[in-house]
């Protein structure tokens, strides 16, 4: 319940004063972690269950498998995906529509294309930003809306565009 805290400070330090337990992203959070603590306690189905209400009434579809640290903010929740192998740092911060996931395997590419992407301290997800496979995001990093991200984005850039180019963040 410490991560709940942490999920409702945020959303009172980036744009929320007033009364957040009545806002969609809060409850979409808290049964995200809801789901982490069943989970922990090998009630897999429960958590599902509670996944499958969330995303009926928010939107937003978290996998309780996601590890997901500290002050997440989803600024609304519908279209957000995050799938099950993710690892992703404290103070997430996803827009409408976000996707973190993973790609099918491509026999043909010379990277690995198959996985989850692991996502770096305080980074920002814009409106339909994508990012996808085995791919590592750094620390404060900012990736564009409707930015599609398949490669590694360094600490402290900004990735936009199809594919993600990266720039200094300014």
């Amino acid at each position: 319940m410490q991560a709940l805290r942490a999920d409702i400070t945020a959303i009172r330090r980036h744009k929320l004063r007033l009364a957040p337990f009545v806002f969609p992203h809060l409850f979409a959070v808290a049964c995200y972690r809801l789901s982490v603590a069943l989970r922990s306690r090998h009630q897999g189905h429960l958590a599902r269950i509670i996944c499958a209400i969330s995303q009926t009434l928010t939107g937003a579809e978290i996998n309780p498998d996601a590890q997901i640290g500290p002050g997440l903010l989803l600024d609304h929740t519908h279209g957000i995906v995050v799938g099950g192998g993710v690892v992703a740092g404290q103070r997430l911060r996803l827009g409408p529509g976000a996707l973190l996931g993973s790609s099918f395997n491509d026999p043909t590419s010379q990277r690995p294309t198959h996985g989850y992407p692991v996502i770096g301290d305080d980074v920002t997800l814009l409106a339909k930003a994508s990012v996808i496979g085995a791919v590592t995001v750094g620390d404060r990093a900012v990736i564009g809306a409707h930015a599609l991200v398949i490669d590694d984005v360094p600490a402290d850039a900004v990735a936009r565009g199809v594919p993600a180019k990266m720039y200094p963040q300014r």
